[in-house]
C-alpha cells in the first residue's frame, strides 16, 4: 500500500476531525540463537550500516469511526512511494527514518471529486524495526488541515501509533498483519476520540468513541533486510512476484477512432519461477497470473473485457533492467451478462519499444526499487464475427502500457556480475 505515505489517513464527520496515521511497523520472522551479531552463519553487519527502504500504499485501506453503527471510509493513497533509510543498531534491530521533505501525501477526501477533506502536513517519521520479533513502535507527529471548499479552519496537531500487532480502544480491538516475504503488511490503530463539546457532533457519533485505521502497505528493501542473529546468509532469489499498478492504459480502435482506456491493475498478481542467472540474465516463467477485467466505462462492469492469460514468460536482464515477456491471452468482451466473440492476443511485452500496424510505444526499464513499465502492441486479426470486426476496425492494433512492480522471493535480488 506505493509515495504517498500509505499510512496517513484522516476522517471528518460533522465538525469533528478524527485522524489516523499509520507508520511503518515491520514484522519479520522469529529469531533463533543468540541476540548478538556475528553469530555463526550470520552475515557480519556493522552497527551504523544504513540501507534504503521505500514505503508504498495499497488500494484496500480503510478508516472507520464509531461503535454501532460503524461508519467506514475507503482510503486509496497509492502513489510513487516514500523513500527512507534503515540504520542497523545491532541484535536484529534498525532505526527507520522517513523525512517530511521526501513525502508526497494524498489528501483524505470524503466524497470523491468534492473538495471536502483533510490536507496532511507531516513531520519526519522515525521508528524502530526489530527484524527478529517483528515488533515496531512508530509514533507520528503531524498537522492536519481540514478544508470545506475554500473554508480552512485551524489545523490540528495529532500524535498516534500504528502496529502490525494488536491495538485497542474503548470498545474496539484490531489486529494487523506481519510483513511477509513479498513486502506486504497491514498497519492498524485504534484511537480514542474524545468529546468535542458540540452535542450536534458528540451525540450522533456517540463520543467518546473509537476511530480505526487499517492500512495496507508495501515495503521495498533494494539492498536487502538486516538479518537476525543466527540467520543463514541470504542466497539468490528463485522466484519473482509481479503486480500491476493503477496507472495502466489499454488502447484499441473503437467505432473508427483509436481509444485509450485507463486500467487499474489492482488485483493483478503472479509469481514466476526464475531460472539460473547467467551473465546477469535469467529466464522467468509465470505459471499463473490473475488479471482483473478492463472496464470500458470506468467504475462499471456492464461493458467489460475479461482477460484470460495463457502464457507469460521471458527474460530479465539485471545488468540493464531490460525485461521481455511473451504474452498470450484471450480477451472476451461482455455486455452485461452476454458474452461476445473472444479475441486472441499474442504479443511481446517489453521495457523497450513495441510496434504494430500503426502504433508504437516505449517502456521503462526495471529500476532499483523493482518498478518498470511494460508495453506491447499486438496485431489483432479479423475474427469470424462481422460486428466485432466492424466495431473494433479489425485488423488493427491493441496496445497495453502496464506499470509493474517486482519483488524477489526466496533470497536476495539477482545481481549483475
Amino acid at each position: 500500500m506505493v509515495n504517498v505515505p500509505n499510512r496517513k489517513a484522516i476522517v471528518s464527520i460533522g465538525g469533528a476531525w478524527v485522524f489516523f496515521v499509520g507508520l511503518v511497523l515491520l514484522n519479520g520472522w522469529g529469531c533463533s540463537g543468540s541476540d548478538s551479531g556475528g553469530e555463526s552463519g550470520t552475515p557480519d553487519i556493522a552497527v551504523g550500516t544504513t540501507r534504503e527502504v521505500r514505503q508504498t500504499s495499497q488500494k484496500d485501506s480503510l478508516l472507520s469511526i464509531g461503535r454501532e453503527p460503524i461508519q467506514e471510509f475507503p482510503y486509496d493513497a497509492r502513489g510513487p512511494g516514500t523513500p527512507g533509510t534503515i540504520t542497523y543498531q545491532g541484535h536484529g534491530k534498525a532505526k527507520l527514518v522517513f523525512l517530511a521533505e521526501d513525502m508526497e501525501v494524498v489528501n483524505m477526501q470524503f466524497i470523491p471529486g468534492v473538495p471536502i477533506g483533510v490536507e496532511i502536513i507531516p513531520q519526519d517519521e522515525i521508528g524502530t524495526i526489530d527484524f527478529c520479533t517483528g515488533d515496531v513502535r512508530y509514533s507520528f507527529d503531524s498537522l492536519f488541515q481540514p478544508f470545506f471548499f475554500d473554508f480552512r479552519p485551524e489545523p490540528m496537531s495529532v500524535v498516534t501509533e500504528h502496529t502490525t500487532g494488536t491495538s485497542s480502544g474503548l470498545f474496539r480491538e484490531e489486529t494487523g498483519r506481519r510483513l511477509d516475504e513479498k513486502g506486504d503488511l497491514r498497519l492498524v490503530s485504534v484511537a480514542v476520540v474524545p468529546e468535542t463539546g458540540d452535542p450536534a457532533v458528540d451525540d450522533p457519533l456517540g463520543l467518546p468513541t473509537d476511530a480505526v485505521s487499517e492500512l495496507e502497505v508495501h515495503l521495498d528493501f533494494p539492498e536487502g533486510r538486516f538479518p537476525c542473529p543466527g540467520d543463514a546468509p541470504v542466497g539468490v532469489a528463485d522466484e519473482v512476484h509481479m503486480t500491476v499498478g493503477k496507472e495502466g492504459l489499454l488502447s484499441i480502435a473503437f467505432l473508427g477512432s483509436f481509444a485509450e482506456y485507463p486500467y487499474d491493475g489492482a488485483g493483478s498478481d503472479g509469481v514466476g519461477k526464475l531460472g539460473p542467472v547467467v551473465d546477469g540474465r535469467a529466464t522467468v516463467e509465470f505459471s499463473e497470473f490473475e488479471i482483473p477485467p478492463m472496464q470500458v466505462i470506468p467504475g462499471s462492469d456492464e461493458i467489460r473485457i475479461e482477460i484470460t492469460p495463457h502464457e507469460l514468460s521471458g527474460v530479465i536482464d539485471f545488468c540493464t533492467g531490460l525485461m521481455q515477456l511473451d504474452y498470450d491471452a484471450t480477451f472476451t468482451p461482455f455486455v452485461g451478462n452476454e458474452e461476445m466473440t473472444s479475441i486472441s492476443v499474442v504479443t511481446t511485452i517489453t521495457t523497450e519499444t513495441s510496434s504494430g500496424y500503426s502504433q508504437t510505444v516505449s517502456g521503462e526499464r526495471l529500476d532499483r526499487w523493482g518498478d518498470a513499465l511494460l508495453v506491447g502492441v499486438a496485431k489483432v486479426p479479423l475474427t469470424d464475427d462481422f460486428w466485432i470486426d466492424l466495431i473494433l476496425d479489425l485488423p488493427n492494433d491493441a496496445v497495453c502500457q502496464l506499470p509493474v512492480h517486482l519483488d524477489f522471493l526466496g533470497g536476495g535480488r539477482p545481481l549483475c556480475p
